[in-house]
């Protein structure tokens, strides 16, 4: 039995409308399908491919590829999406800030489609890909993957080319969110900040010390599989340090809740957040270089310090040596583009965001990326019969959130049976026990 239809003719009319940018379209008929079989595709939605065949006017009848977000089948995973409303900030950002920030002339308003048609985006990164739809419990966003369009797996590393794409992109990105502020302020006579005007996007999304969330539930889980798993690293089988990892490490890893905060110090920018691989989008010419890159999946947004990406990203997508090597270049190039962006629109980076200042936030924002990499790495790097198991089964779904030690049982069976998630894990938690431990 065919699965029943997300969208409905409505919403093919609607995606129709924005494609050809005229009122007057019919819609032929639309077929969808699952992305990525029985694999999920992601933590926090169900989502399929869709083409909507329509015409506008007399017009030929073309084919509109569009992807679109939903909730899932699962209902543990349902209840997650819905107590930390992630889902409801992802359709916030498209539904008004995206919105005022094409009216802005901040982002364009053509689609990547156009735009690469038109010849827009040569080897500058674009950040974003057009929104059709955004409404409660679903987002449908231009199909970029037939634009050419893909993400690596969590297991394939960035190099440093890749990176420095990475860095242009979220210095763009960040700089919507800088410009707009700036823009309203001057327009308003009074200063405007995104986090006071729409305190949906500073509320956060999972790391809450709340009783009963489900964040809080599956982080305190990842606090005791961690600590469990760090118990198998070398370094802890002298008793001596085993004995100051067991007593440092549990409130070092419950850091997070406050690493996560919007700075009341620093300039804050709205931040992605949860910048690995399956959200990093990457077009190529045929020798594998970078010539775009896209982002998707906005729902665990924060507005924090712009380096709160710039290192979620770094130890999220690498290995520690490159980034160690090469941070200083990234950092410069991730700078230099926010300045010469903000330029663009008639804006002095040293008045928004001095150089000063935003060199005094890295040391804040490493620990959050460091503190990123252990919770998440555990999960993103694990085997596709492991994520499937737990997707497909409500009970083992909840067990694997919430259960302390039910999470130590799976990182450590994978961390001794599994080479490269042992090394990735070792390397993140070793770091962690370098740097903030012992």
């Amino acid at each position: 039995m065919a699965a029943p239809q997300v969208l409905t003719r409505e919403d093919c009319e609607a995606v129709a409308r924005r494609h050809f940018g005229r009122e007057d379209v019919r819609v032929a008929r639309w077929t969808e399908s699952k992305l990525g079989g029985d694999k999920p595709a992601g933590f926090l939605g169900a989502h399929k491919l869709v083409t909507v065949h329509a015409a506008a006017g007399d017009g030929p009848e073309e084919c509109v590829d569009v992807f679109l977000k939903t909730v899932p089948d699962n209902e543990n995973q349902t209840k997650l999406i819905e107590t930390t409303g992630a889902f409801r900030k992802e359709v916030f950002f498209y539904q008004h800030l995206v919105p005022a920030w094409e009216e802005f002339g901040i982002i364009p308003k053509a689609s990547l489609a156009q735009r690469i048609a038109s010849a827009e985006v040569p080897g500058e990164p674009s950040w974003g890909c057009r929104c059709y739809i955004s409404r409660d419990k679903l987002v449908v966003l231009e199909n970029i993957a037939k634009l050419g369009y893909t993400s690596e797996s969590p297991r394939d590393v960035y190099d440093r080319e890749h990176i420095l794409f990475c860095m242009k992109m979220i210095a763009k990105f960040h700089a919507a969110s800088l410009i707009y502020e700036e823009k309203l302020s001057e327009e308003r006579k009074k200063p405007f900040r995104i986090g006071e005007e729409f305190p949906e996007m500073v509320q956060e999304t999972f790391y809450l010390v709340k009783d009963g969330h489900p964040g809080e539930q599956t982080t305190e889980a990842g606090v005791v599989g961690l600590m469990e798993c760090a118990k198998k690293l070398p370094a802890c089988q002298d008793p001596s340090v085993l004995r100051v990892v067991e007593e440092r490490l549990p409130g070092v890893l419950r850091r997070v809740y406050d690493s996560v905060k919007a700075s009341a110090r620093r300039r804050n920018v709205l931040c992605h957040s949860d910048l690995w691989q399956n959200n990093i989008l990457f077009r190529r010419d045929a020798r594998g270089r970078p010539l775009d890159v896209a982002l998707v999946d906005f729902q665990l947004m924060r507005y924090a310090p712009p380096a709160h990406d710039i290192y979620d990203l770094l130890h999220l997508t690498t290995r520690r040596e490159l980034r160690e090597r090469h941070e200083r270049e990234f950092l410069d190039v991730y700078y230099a583009t926010l300045a010469d962006t903000l330029r663009d629109f008639g804006l002095s980076a040293e008045h928004v965001l001095s150089r000063e200042e935003f060199d005094a936030s890295l040391d804040e924002q490493r620990l959050a990326g460091r503190l990123a990499a252990v919770f998440c790495l555990h999960f993103i790097l694990s085997s596709e019969e492991m994520i499937r198991s737990v997707f497909s089964d409500s009970e083992e779904y909840e067990r694997t959130v919430s259960e302390g030690k039910y999470r130590a049982k799976l990182i450590c069976t994978q961390f001794d049976r599994d080479q490269e998630y042992r090394e990735r894990l070792e390397e993140c938690l070793m770091e962690v026990l370098e740097k903030d431990v012992l």
